[in-house]
């Protein structure tokens, strides 16, 4: 399955959950192990592809490293996901959006932390194109800001540092209002990569981490 056709058969439906699903549309429940389950949940119970099994929060294979998600296919399909959720506001409010953008960023963009969505990009290309058997590698971003803090431009950035905005990498997205906030509003992407297009974009992006 090649991520392009990955990326067609589960994005309506995956954000389809994901704009209905509680436990990603409560603002004070910034869980990403939560949301993992409930993208496990996802994944079973759909009809879209054929499953075989879901594990998430579990360590990669001879790693101590965990991952978020792995959906494995009938047919030997194994596709590794991190999730991550982005709180824009939330930090901003608190006055400390220096912690919003590391969370985001670090290390690109001159930004530290100790995790963050680049961060596992890297362990996708440094575990993932490593795990003999692995097929595709993914990631989630959902984000989450009042319209005034603008998430979307600096979700873009992100894209355009990473090099994630373009082949190999497959893209989609959606945006909706928060349920429960009605000046927050979402912003949801998914990115599919296969694992030889995740090491050729490594050899070519990877120096950015350093």
């Amino acid at each position: 399955m090649t991520s392009e056709l990955f990326l067609k058969t589960i994005s309506n439906g995956l954000f389809d959950f994901l704009e209905n699903e509680d436990r990603l549309s409560d603002l004070s429940s910034r869980k990403e192990n939560a949301w993992s389950d409930a993208l496990a949940t996802f994944f079973i119970k759909g009809d879209r592809l054929p499953v075989a099994s879901v594990r998430c929060n579990k360590s990669y294979p001879g790693q101590r490293t965990r991952y978020d998600l792995l959906v494995n296919l009938t047919g030997g399909i194994s596709v590794y996901a991190e999730v991550k959720g982005i709180w824009k506001s939330y930090w901003c409010d608190l006055g400390n959006a220096a912690k919003h953008q590391g969370y985001l960023f670090a290390p690109l963009n001159n930004r530290k932390s100790d995790k963050s969505a680049a961060m596992d990009l890297q362990k996708l290309a440094t575990i993932v194109a490593a795990i003999p058997g692995a097929t595709l590698a993914a990631q989630l971003i959902v984000g989450s800001a009042k319209r005034i803090h603008q998430l979307g431009s600096e979700l873009d950035l992100y894209e355009s540092l990473s090099g994630i905005n373009e082949p190999p990498w497959s893209k989609a997205r959606r945006c909706w209002q928060n349920h429960a906030f009605s000046d927050y509003d979402y912003d949801a992407r998914l990115y599919v990569c296969d694992k030889p297009g995740l090491v050729s974009w490594w050899k070519q992006h990877g120096s950015k981490w350093s």
